[in-house]
């Protein structure tokens, strides 16, 4: 089902009306029509497509925590304030509105956030998805599929505990088996399938998990390995990987996050990792790829959310996609 987007989410405060001043709710553009009325960019200009998935779904079915579906106005509540740090006079900063979950039928969720991304990436835009839980990452890659030419390659990035390769039982979507199902269309498609995961922890995923990794040639990067020692290594071996497979697609689980600073997930992290500097380097090696099209921030529960700490934080993530892809 969609729903508008809507000015009363990004109330913010103003520091004046000078373009040094801004902040992300003075610039937005509110499309009431989704990416249909999104106008088309010109030459040289660059456009951010926000869309919401108010979902949580996939992770009923997973038996995590209700309430990801909240996560798309949270989001919004604290990015409003987020600083101008790009050409706002040239670059363009939408809300498409969000696509809700309706009646238990993720399937047609999927498919109509796959079509609002679809519409906006034809015209040039980056897509951003506030989640709703880790289900919206097949509904991002259904978005991308119908831009990819035929037996073109799929390079998707994710930043996780989990390797959500469950199985696809009865075909039904949750919350821990997104890339199993994109795997699957990629082989019906005839096209290569890339996966990297960064931040796995052992307590998170069962040997069987970790075997299936390995047979689909996951990068696989553990979570004690982003940060100190071994960070240097691990980003070349990241840069690597990312100019061998240009990846298209970019999903950031919330519960990478260590408990303390992320407690507002559907599944705590009791020892995930902390949002330094190693991440961040990580994260905008990523945000670097010139293929990359589209991201998602998802798992964010704001029922459990600790003085806004999750919320805060994957702001600061959706902050981070701006600066690289509106630069």
């Amino acid at each position: 089902m969609y729903i508008p987007a809507d000015r009363a989410a990004w109330r913010a405060r103003t520091d004046g009306n000078e373009p040094d001043v801004w902040r992300w709710h003075q610039v937005l553009r509110f499309q009431r029509d989704g990416a249909e009325g999104l106008p088309a960019l010109a030459q040289g200009q660059k456009g951010l497509a926000l869309v919401g998935f108010a979902s949580d779904e996939g992770v009923v079915r997973n038996l995590g925590r209700v309430g990801a579906a909240e996560g798309p106005q949270a989001l919004r509540q604290f990015c409003a304030g987020m600083p101008v740090h790009f050409d706002a006079e040239r670059h363009l900063l939408a809300d498409l509105g969000t696509i809700a979950c309706h009646n238990q039928d993720l399937d047609q969720a999927h498919a109509e956030l796959g079509l609002q991304l679809a519409a906006a990436q034809a015209k040039g835009y980056f897509t951003l998805v506030f989640g709703g839980g880790h289900e919206v990452t097949y509904g991002q890659w259904l978005g991308l599929r119908p831009g990819l030419r035929a037996g073109q390659g799929v390079g998707i990035v994710n930043f996780d505990a989990h390797y959500d390769l469950r199985d696809l039982a009865d075909g039904q979507h949750h919350s821990g088996n997104s890339f199993t199902a994109i795997a699957q269309d990629c082989q019906a498609d005839g096209r290569a399938f890339a996966y990297a995961a960064l931040g796995i922890q052992r307590t998170g995923n069962t040997r069987r998990l970790f075997n299936r990794a390995d047979e689909l040639g996951v990068h696989t990067v553990m979570a004690e390995e982003m940060g100190g020692a071994a960070l240097g290594q691990v980003s070349d071996e990241l840069a690597q990987w990312l100019r061998s497979h240009n990846p298209q697609m970019l999903t950031i689980d919330m519960d990478l996050f260590s408990a303390s600073l992320a407690p507002g997930v559907s599944a705590p992290n009791a020892i995930g990792i902390l949002p330094g500097p190693g991440t961040m380097r990580l994260l905008r090696q990523v945000l670097a790829c010139p293929s990359l099209r589209s991201a998602d921030i998802a798992e964010l529960n704001p029922r459990y959310d600790v003085d806004n700490r999750t919320a805060r934080l994957g702001a600061a993530i959706a902050f981070e996609v701006a600066a690289a892809c509106l630069a």
